[in-house]
């Protein structure tokens, strides 16, 4: 159950006080509050925030106010309706009693005399509703509560008001109008206009379920479903409750007809013959249960429902077929596509999906891949007319992949090397190239060559016959390149402009042919990209796909944008989860669909026990944890919408509060005291009081992330350091604060060197370094010259001193691992061991995802979470007139 956001409680404090929440739906959250002008119990109903980001708070209120008029002993009445500081929501009473769905859950099946008296009171009200151009769209058990034994229809009118206010969007959201059970068949294969037949479908199915025990189709995923609503007759009611009178089995195969001119022609026939003892109507072709809808069936249907069923016909369980996005002239056929858990995306850093050029083909990262017992994921490649997909050799830990203009290569990323795989029978891989471990974005030219966006943003440069040459430099402090894509036909890539400071992107055009120069495209942008129609397809921060014309010849937009898509996942590190193809396909992964990927767990040292703990429901990938000194909290930063959060966890209580309210918020440090925390926000390093009984006070600019105090609680270590142009985790610095101004104290070696951790005693600062090629970790002493010295030996990251000192953590891949450190003014450790297994999602540049409770007898850590990154992925199959990924 979702928790009450305390801003949603601010805002409607002068009207609602809003007690706990009552359940979570497809598209809202419920909760009970107290109405205190009219002093009353109400329920209010608080849209998703992905599908609010889509509709926009005008629209929706202008829409809902028709809903508000239907006046009837059977609709659940509207209260009330509004924009709550970006939080849209309806009001309604409060009734006591349960739903029909939990009737249904414990009863399984009614009385036919209770079911036909529940329907025909629906039905009446329907009617009425059908009568003043209302339709519900979403008719269902969950959706009629049942008030002493007397059916009320909740949320009518709402779904038509959600997908009015839309405006034919509501499809990008990833949330569905309609449960899959009780949709009608117009309603599965996308017809735009729904007429008041499609709810007498979904009455109708309601009805099956309370006579025989289970919805009139039923399958093991919702694409089964939908196929079957399609394609298959539901079993005659009397073939599985023989005791169903004539009419009432009449009625209901009557009411579930695929044609809806062959329904009833309004819910009051249909209630009249649910009562009229003499109503008749032949079964004897639904008698063959679940046979297939015969052709003459199909040839009455639209051309789209033709197309669907043919794409059903060949790709079976791809599923969900809704209504398509339309915008600036474009949209076309919805294909919700499902994958084998073990072969799911899982998103490793980097690019993770590239659809090739003639839209046939997916390749992504997914799960399989293991190196040195852990699961690193791995290359696949899966033709979308099978289910299954297609491992990569040598592809464990790839990422960024992008197909050869033809289609006969894949590129990817394994962390140093790009590697080329060929498709072709008895094809290999082969290494083309090498620069630093991550890397951000990468596509092929219609020459053969690569380009390549690098670790640390400074430059894009371009493979080609194993040579490499610059196309990009930065040419400011703060400025990163990221996510080169050619240009068709032309030597020039777009590309995204970062500016650290200001935490905003710009798509720019790089001319890389004989008179090079970089021009701004659009602002607030990244991802860009030109596809094959002449387009320019960018995103924004909030998930939405743009486009509009672009003059390739003077390297310009050639008119106003348009919106293509919403509601699409934006990764960590600006990549926008969307790939296209030369003939205008297009498959993302809907933000709606994305699945928490790292685990919060506390571990007993002694037994290995694991106790997994609470964290926010919505925070999908959560980074940079810190034990307070005391170890009575845990603060922790974390991916959520659009913004990165910090929260608080309270071992006491179990608790989880968040302490930041938007922007980008992390790279965390605990006062000595606990009283503090320092973090980064956007632009500035900042500190404020754990009670937040003081606002955020700026401690200093941005010039490199805080990671940890000494103990003397008045220095600051911290990470990163100022080349000319940029900020790179290069070298260690102290910040004594209340100075501003840091002071370096390694890298000057050329090393990268980051995770600073000084000993309780602060005599020995433990940190990690590539200086012997690989990241290790490495002790030296703090305030003298000692050292350094390797602790670490094949990997290892993210030093933790225990609170007496006694003992060094540090993780390596697969493991925490320690090393016990004699005391004294002289250094002195032992051989490293492991503590426990335990692999990590979190990237070990600047990032914490383990600290040691003070007595070291317990750990909390991140853990990767088992199985796909994302539910499902969106297939839109001619999306734009061309494109390219």
């Amino acid at each position: 159950m979702s928790e009450i956001p305390k801003h949603l409680v601010t805002a409607l404090a002068d009207r609602y006080q809003i007690e706990r929440p009552l359940g979570t739906g497809g598209m809202a959250t419920v909760y009970l509050a107290h109405d205190i002008k009219h002093d009353r119990k109400v329920a209010i109903k608080v849209l998703k925030p992905e599908l609010a980001a889509v509709l926009g708070a005008e629209r929706f209120v202008q829409e809902i106010k028709t809903t508000a008029t239907l006046q009837h002993p059977h609709i659940l009445p509207l209260f009330d309706s509004g924009d709550a500081s970006g939080f849209l929501y309806y009001v309604m009473p409060y009734v006591e009693g349960e739903t029909l769905r939990d009737k249904l859950d414990h009863e399984r099946q009614l009385g036919i005399d209770e079911a036909v008296r529940i329907t025909t009171d629906v039905a009446d009200a329907l009617d009425y509703a059908h009568r003043h151009n209302v339709i519900h769209r979403d008719i269902k058990p969950e959706n009629i509560l049942l008030h002493d034994g007397r059916p009320l229809v909740a949320d009518f009118g709402i779904a038509l008001a959600v997908s009015a206010a839309a405006g034919g969007r509501m499809t990008e959201t990833g949330l569905s109008l309609g449960t899959p059970h009780y949709m009608s068949p117009e309603q599965a294969t996308a017809e735009k206009d729904l007429t008041s037949r499609s709810d007498i479908y979904s009455l109708g199915a309601v009805l099956y379920e309370m006579l025989t025990g289970s919805p009139p189709h039923v399958g093991s995923s919702a694409q089964q479903i939908i196929m079957k609503i399609v394609t298959h007759e539901a079993q005659p009611v009397v073939n599985v409750r023989k005791s169903v009178p004539p009419n009432v089995a009449g009625a209901v195969a009557k009411a579930l007809e695929k044609l809806p001119a062959d329904r009833f022609e309004s819910a009051r026939a249909f209630a009249s013959a649910l009562t009229n003892a003499a109503f008749t109507f032949s079964t004897t072709r639904a008698a063959a249960g679940g046979r297939a809808v015969p052709t003459a069936v199909w040839n009455s249907l639209s051309l789209w429902t033709m197309a669907v069923a043919a794409l059903l016909g060949v790709i079976a369980a791809w599923g969900w077929l809704r209504t398509p996005p339309r915008a600036n002239g474009y949209g076309d056929l919805r294909v919700l596509v499902d994958f084998a858990e073990d072969r799911a995306p899982i998103f490793q850093p980097g690019g993770a999906l590239a659809l090739s050029p003639d839209g046939t083909r997916l390749a992504y990262t997914g799960g399989g891949g293991r190196v040195s017992g852990a699961n690193v994921g791995r290359l696949w490649i899966r033709p979308l007319s099978r289910l299954s997909a297609d491992s990569v050799p040598g592809s464990e830990r790839a990422h960024s992949p992008f197909w050869s203009p033809g289609g006969d290569s894949i590129g990817f990323i394994v962390d140093n090397e790009l590697r080329v795989f060929s498709t072709r029978p008895g094809g290999g891989v082969t290494t083309v190239g090498r620069t630093g471990k991550f890397w951000y974005g990468a596509s092929w030219s219609d020459r053969g060559e690569i380009a390549v966006g690098t670790e640390r943003g400074i430059e894009i440069f371009r493979v080609s016959d194993r040579s490499r040459r610059t196309l990009t430099e930065i040419a400011g402090r703060g400025e990163r390149h990221h996510w080169p894509y050619w240009v068709p036909g032309r030597d020039a890539v777009t590309f995204t402009i970062w500016n650290l400071d200001a935490q905003q992107g710009s798509v720019a055009l790089a001319r890389v042919d004989d008179a090079p120069r970089i021009d701004t495209l659009v602002r607030d942008a990244f991802n860009g990209r030109v596809l094959s129609s002449g387009h320019l397809l960018w995103a924004d921060a909030a998930g939405t796909a743009k486009i509009a014309r672009f003059d390739a010849e003077r390297g310009r937009l050639d008119g106003g944008s348009s919106q293509l898509l919403a509601g699409v996942q934006v990764a960590p590190g600006l990549e926008f989860r969307l790939s296209t193809s030369e003939r205008g396909a297009v498959i993302y992964a809907p933000a709606a669909a994305v699945k928490a990927l790292t685990q919060l767990v506390l571990v007993e040292r002694a037994t290995g026990t694991r106790i997994q703990l609470r964290t926010p429901p919505d925070a999908r990938l959560m980074a940079d944890l810190r034990l307070a000194p005391d170890g009575s909290r845990l603060a922790f930063s974390g991916i959520q919408g659009v913004n990165q959060e910090i929260w608080l966890y309270e071992f006491a209580t179990s608790e989880v509060e968040q302490f930041t309210l938007g922007g980008i918020n992390l790279s965390l440090a605990w006062t000595p005291d606990a009283d503090r925390l320092v973090y980064r926000t956007t632009g500035d390093l900042v500190w404020r009081p754990i009670d937040k009984s003081r606002p955020v006070e700026r401690i200093g600019p941005r010039v490199a992330e805080p990671a940890s105090f000494a103990p003397d609680g008045r220095t600051l270590l911290l990470q990163g350091g100022a080349t000319q142009f940029d900020v790179v985790l290069t070298a260690l610095w102290t910040l004594e604060l209340p100075d501003s101004i840091p002071r370096r104290i390694t890298g000057s070696d050329g090393a990268m060197e980051f995770n600073p951790a000084v000993s309780p005693n602060g005599r020995w600062l433990a940190y990690t370094s590539n200086r012997s090629g690989s990241a290790e970790v490495w002790v030296r002493s703090f305030r003298g010259t000692a050292g350094p010295w390797q602790i670490s030996r094949g990997g290892g990251y993210e030093p933790v001193w225990r609170r007496d000192g006694r003992e060094l953590f540090f993780r390596t891949d697969s493991a925490i691992m320690a090393v016990g450190v004699a005391p004294g003014a002289v250094f002195d450790v032992g051989v490293p061991y492991t503590v426990i297994a335990a692999g990590s999602s979190v990237s070990p540049i600047q990032r914490q995802s383990f600290d040691v409770f003070p007595d070291g007898n317990r750990l909390v850590l991140f853990e990767s979470r088992s199985g796909a990154a994302v539910d499902h992925l969106v297939l839109e199959t001619s999306l734009v007139a061309g494109g390219r990924n």
